[in-house]
């Protein structure tokens, strides 16, 4: 009865709502909610609405949603059909009128009983050497292929159970034998034994590679260090500088760290372009600031992660550059990724110091871009999961060509051209977060969050829609 119950909840649980059948092809909707592929789509196209709605809770989508493979149902689905479930139980051996489900199979007696017909084996001494298994109908496994007697005994040689007969007149003759219970506490102990070695030599490769990169991380540490205190002292020189001539060519002159140091093209044009246009000598050693922070931390960007990445995104083989696309990319199920709003975060987050990196915006689409912490929860349509709407993201949005900045739901609006490069700084431990338009000749300071602490690490996240592309240059 407890089998025939388990298979109908099972049944229950993988049939499709709407045709009634096990599922084929079955799809999962937002909330969370699986249909046969053909089911919701023949569903959708007559009702011929506007409005889509999952059939079971009648949860309403703005847009038609991306139908996700639900690929572990489909395998479950598929080993139900193969494998058909007995309802039926092993019957007692020893029950007349009315046979009820055997419990236990002796090999010796080669007969399965009930709880009622077992006592005796339980508790007569008579049956003291009986082996007593599940209740099984085939009970070859239990038996020698070549004697057909019960397997009693354990060939340490070969590592095989045999029989009587082996050990007599059979190829195990003179080897080296013991019980089948001696013989399973031996290969317990074996293989816990070489479970052990397995680890012990896995913690050694992993010490020594550890240690390793260790080392080389702070050899490199210690000649960057160097290079550091060498490039800080002559751009604090150069931040003293007041004639724009000398300025120019005195940053330069810095470029004899080439060998050590790559210096950001990116770094030299903005500071050139801004002496020259007289921007106030405090925006230029900002401008030198953040251009020293781009050089010290190799001149990199952040890069996107595709484990988060909404299905509908589709990411550059180098993870720098996500645009939007009609069709659902082939993206493993992840917990981590965004399953209803457009957004990505980057793999790597900020947990102290001074960062500072750029984005460049492509198209005529809306967009937005920020820094979240990684708790954000991504799974849902709830739009206190999108960046910017909760108390767990920061964010500038561009929609219909005026420019936002977003927190907690609370949005600013920010009086500024639209951006087509911005510029993002974040100090952890004094709580700024602050975005710049990037331009050819200057660097503006679009709006700046003040918060009194960050207490996880933040992501770098992007957010688009269609016709607009972001790259991480």
């Amino acid at each position: 009865m407890a089998a025939a119950s388990s298979q109908e909840g099972l049944e229950e649980e993988l049939t499709c709502p709407i045709c009634l059948q096990i599922f084929s092809d079955p799809v999962i909707l937002g909330c969370n909610h699986s249909f046969c592929r053909d089911c919701i789509e023949k569903t959708w196209k007559e009702l011929n609405s506007e409005i889509y709605s999952c059939p079971e809770c009648e949860a309403e989508f703005l847009e038609k949603p991306c139908l996700e493979d639900n690929v572990k149902l489909a395998n479950i689905a598929q080993i139900y059909r193969n494998h058909d479930i007995s309802l039926d139980p092993l019957p007692c051996n020893y029950c007349t009128d009315d046979p009820q489900p055997a419990v236990k199979t002796c090999l010796k007696c080669e007969a399965s009983m009930c709880l009622q017909h077992l006592k005796p084996h339980t508790e007569n001494p008579v049956f003291k050497n009986h082996p007593l298994v599940d209740a099984a109908e085939d009970i070859a496994l239990w038996k020698c292929n070549e004697h057909n007697k019960l397997l009693e005994i354990y060939c340490m040689d070969d590592e095989v159970c045999i029989c009587t007969f082996c050990t007599v007149v059979g190829q195990h003759k003179k080897h080296n034998c013991t019980s089948i219970d001696e013989g399973e506490k031996e290969l317990r102990v074996c293989m816990i034994r070489r479970e052990e070695k397995d680890a012990f030599q896995f913690l050694d490769q992993q010490e020594s590679r550890v240690t390793g990169s260790i080392d080389n991380q702070l050899s490199m540490l210690e000649s960057r260090i160097e290079t550091f205190k060498m490039f800080l002292n002559d751009l604090t020189k150069l931040a003293d500088e007041k004639e724009e001539v000398i300025f120019i060519q005195s940053l330069y002159l810095l470029q004899r760290l080439s060998p050590q140091v790559d210096i950001s093209k990116c770094f030299i044009g903005y500071t050139v372009k801004c002496a020259f246009c007289r921007v106030p000598y405090s925006m230029g050693f900002y401008l030198v600031y953040f251009g020293f922070l781009l050089l010290f931390t190799d001149g990199s960007s952040p890069i996107l992660d595709p484990n988060t990445a909404f299905p509908n995104l589709i990411l550059s083989d180098n993870n720098k550059t996500v645009q939007r696309t009609e069709e659902k990319q082939l993206y493993p199920d992840n917990p981590d990724r965004f399953d209803f709003f457009p957004q990505v975060l980057c793999s790597e987050g900020v947990s102290m110091g001074r960062c500072y990196w750029e984005v460049q915006i492509k198209g005529d689409g809306r967009w937005g871009l920020g820094v979240c912490y990684k708790s954000l929860n991504r799974r849902g349509r709830d739009i206190a999961y999108s960046l910017g709407m909760n108390e767990k993201s920061w964010s500038i949005y561009s929609w219909s060509r005026s420019l936002t900045g977003w927190h907690n739901r609370n949005g600013i609006k920010l009086t500024s051209a639209q951006p087509s490069r911005v510029g993002v700084f974040v100090d952890f431990e004094a709580g700024i977060i602050s975005f710049y338009n990037v331009s050819c000749n200057n660097l503006t300071l679009l709006h700046t969050f003040q918060q009194q602490t960050f207490i996880e690490p933040l992501c770098p996240t992007l957010g688009i829609s269609h016709r607009t592309k972001c790259l991480l240059p």
